[in-house]
């Protein structure tokens, strides 16, 4: 079974579709935290996680620096512009 882990904050800062989901620690897949599904993410890409989160949630995620007290995890239709 694959172990998941939180994201660094270093790479969050780089791309915000980390903070829906969780890594495995090898890398190569992540755990969306509101459905609990798993992607691939081959190579680092997280194509596949930012359309999980617009295709099933209706989340958009653009990657742009939030307010701290939002906290995008625990609602299923949050988009951030």
């Amino acid at each position: 079974m694959a172990k998941f882990e939180q994201c660094k904050q270093s790479l969050i800062e780089k791309t915000r579709v980390w903070e829906y989901f969780l890594r495995e620690i090898s890398g190569e897949s992540a755990q969306c935290m509101i459905c609990q599904k798993v992607l691939k993410t081959s190579g680092g890409s997280t194509s596949s996680t930012h359309k999980h989160m617009k295709s099933v949630h209706s989340i958009i995620i653009n990657n742009v620096k939030r307010s701290v007290s939002e906290n995008p995890a625990h609602t299923s239709s949050y988009s951030i512009q």
